[in-house]
């Protein structure tokens, strides 16, 4: 679901192509706008997977798993693929850097308001600097 999301924002992306790519004053189209849905729509399903059950909690039982060490077991496909997805994750911040001073000419903006995000409309790029420093400063409920 988050996939599709993504996905879905790619022909705005490339319909911006013969303007280089500069999204500013764009109208977002219902694509984009359903690629958004998605992406929280599949961010809320990740979370609600990842938080435990009561009946989970309540087991006076053993555990349900047992872990154990796997020094000697070989690297598999999933090991590849973890590999590349953490590489993916480690660069953002270093992509971000890369694009940031494009987007703050684009948006006619500081690069301290471009580091928050980028959208196609500043009301948009200023609820997801919102939505960020709303988790990050703690005022959103953790789960």
């Amino acid at each position: 679901m988050l996939g599709a999301g993504v996905l879905a924002h790619i022909p705005m992306f490339m319909m911006a192509a013969p303007i280089g790519f500069k999204m500013v004053d764009m109208p977002v189209d219902g694509t984009m706008i359903a690629g958004m849905f998605l992406i929280v729509a599949g961010l809320m399903l990740s979370v609600y997977g990842l938080i435990p059950r009561r009946l989970d909690l309540n087991r006076k039982e053993g555990p349900a798993i047992s872990l154990v060490s796997a020094d000697n077991a070989p690297l598999t496909r999933a090991h590849g693929t973890l590999f590349i997805v953490l590489i993916v994750d480690i660069m953002k911040p270093a992509t971000l850097g890369f694009v940031m001073p494009g987007m703050a000419d684009e948006y006619s903006i500081t690069r301290q308001t471009a580091s928050c995000g980028a959208m196609p409309a500043f009301e948009w790029n200023l609820f997801t600097c919102f939505l960020m420093g709303a988790s990050a400063g703690g005022l959103l409920p953790s789960p």
